[in-house]
């Protein structure tokens, strides 16, 4: 980045394989060193005895293999195959790691939302505030059918509610949404999972335990370790501006230069994402650039820009120019 670090990042690695262009990135308000990033690949290539381009695929495929592992977290190993999914990437270096993640973890689709690369400020202006209260509260057995339970809901949703009432502003609320939870595990267990506070409470739990570890203990009896109510402000929803699909568009590259997909570099051709209107299809291989989002799409997949302006990118079985 030119601040003075010596060690190479993953932006780097992706500088050096061409992914990135230096005078673009974050719109121009950073320029990227490129000299340093190649000087310093290099130096750690020779101390490793590979080839630089190898290198810094490696660290590419690393820290890949770090965000797969991430996904996995949070979908196989909770019972959800990643399969039956779409890939929503968002964030600034989203867009140059998705087509490999999803070829790793056989996704289907990817969904890259316009300014993918400020959506989580843009979730801040746009999200309902909430706010979350836990009570410890231990209760096992039959002691889970005494008015204890009831009563302490109540009183730490009174306790949610009160203050949540603080943050709405007149005219821009229009009540407030209440969730409760309950935290329940089986006896001799040391996890739990948070179930809905609702009359057949028992039944779900065994339902959700059966869904996340592939069995559930029908007579075994259950142990609360707190109790869990989430009081959201509601506001009123503001709707995103639609633009039409325009059939046929054709659009020109601003620039083209080698990228390496894999060790043999690609003349790939570079697009700018603000050219780009609804209805627009493009093949891989390319760049496309934004302000703060940069987008590799390998010859195996296309992209097609929705109405919203999200770009939906679909791979194929066909192996890249130069693996």
């Amino acid at each position: 980045y030119g601040v003075g670090g010596r060690k190479l990042t993953v932006t780097d690695a992706n500088l050096f394989l061409g992914r990135l262009l230096p005078q673009h990135f974050m719109g121009g308000a950073m320029q990227l060193q490129k000299k340093q990033v190649d000087a310093a690949m290099r130096k750690m290539a020779k101390e490793l005895g590979l080839d630089p381009v190898a290198a810094a695929l490696g660290i590419i495929r690393i820290v890949n293999a770090s965000m797969a592992k991430a996904i996995r977290a949070v979908s196989l190993e909770r019972g959800y195959d990643p399969k039956e999914f779409s890939l929503f990437a968002f964030g600034g270096a989203s867009g140059l790691h998705c087509c490999e993640l999803v070829r790793e973890l056989a996704i289907q689709k990817i969904v890259i939302p316009a300014r993918a690369g400020i959506l989580s400020a843009q979730g801040m202006v746009f999200a309902e505030p909430t706010l979350d209260y836990m009570q410890a509260l231990f209760l096992r057995g039959e002691e889970l059918e005494s008015p204890v339970l009831d009563d302490s809901m109540k009183t730490l949703v009174a306790k949610g509610v009160a203050e949540a009432k603080t943050l709405c502003r007149n005219g821009e609320s229009s009540g407030l949404d209440v969730s409760r939870f309950l935290n329940l595990r089986y006896r001799g267990q040391s996890y739990e999972l948070a179930i809905p506070y609702e009359k057949n409470f028992i039944e779900l739990f065994h339902q959700a335990h059966e869904h996340n570890f592939g069995y559930r203990l029908q007579n075994a009896p259950l142990e609360l370790v707190s109790i869990q109510c989430a009081v959201k402000v509601k506001r009123r929803k503001q709707a995103l501006p639609r633009q039409k699909k325009a059939a046929r568009q054709k659009i020109r590259p601003f620039s083209e230069q080698p990228v390496h997909f894999a060790h043999t570099p690609v003349k790939t051709p570079v697009f700018k994402r603000a050219d780009m209107a609804p209805g627009l299809s493009l093949a891989g291989p390319a760049l496309v650039v934004d302000n703060y989002t940069t987008i590799l799409l390998p010859a195996s997949f296309s992209l097609e820009v929705d109405e919203l302006h999200n770009l939906i990118i679909q791979g194929s079985k066909r192996e890249d120019p130069g693996s």
